[in-house]
């Protein structure tokens, strides 16, 4: 699935405690894209305390801020993570893991050789 972000104000708010796991389409126009920002906007994108997320694919976020805080884990466990933000803030205490087992670029989600690192941030 592709969440697509529009208008002054829409942001991603995931509350402490919260668990999500999302992957993005692996066909199609959107291939590879998780959450998708227009570029009109930005805003403060948010990962509360506590927060266990399973992200696979980008989060683009080209105006926007990506908040996250303590004790939260951001992780990509089987294809990539990508995050294009302006700003990105994390806490001390926030974890980030990319323990890809595949043995093999995944061409739909994270078109790279297989021994590149499978985590992009850009800012």
């Amino acid at each position: 699935m592709t969440i697509y972000l529009t208008g002054s104000g829409t942001v991603l708010d995931f509350k402490a405690g919260a668990n999500i796991e999302l992957t993005a389409p692996t066909w199609g126009s959107h291939a590879g894209i998780l959450f998708f920002q227009d570029r009109n906007f930005g805003g403060q994108h948010n990962f509360a305390a506590g927060v266990n997320a399973t992200l696979d694919g980008a989060l683009y976020f080209p105006k926007g801020t990506l908040n996250i805080s303590g004790n939260t884990n951001v992780s990509a466990t089987s294809n990539c993570l990508m995050i294009v933000a302006d700003r990105i803030n994390i806490d001390t205490t926030a974890t980030s893991d990319s323990s890809s087992t595949l043995t093999a670029p995944n061409t739909s989600l994270c078109p790279l050789s297989p021994t590149t690192q499978r985590s992009r941030v850009v800012m």
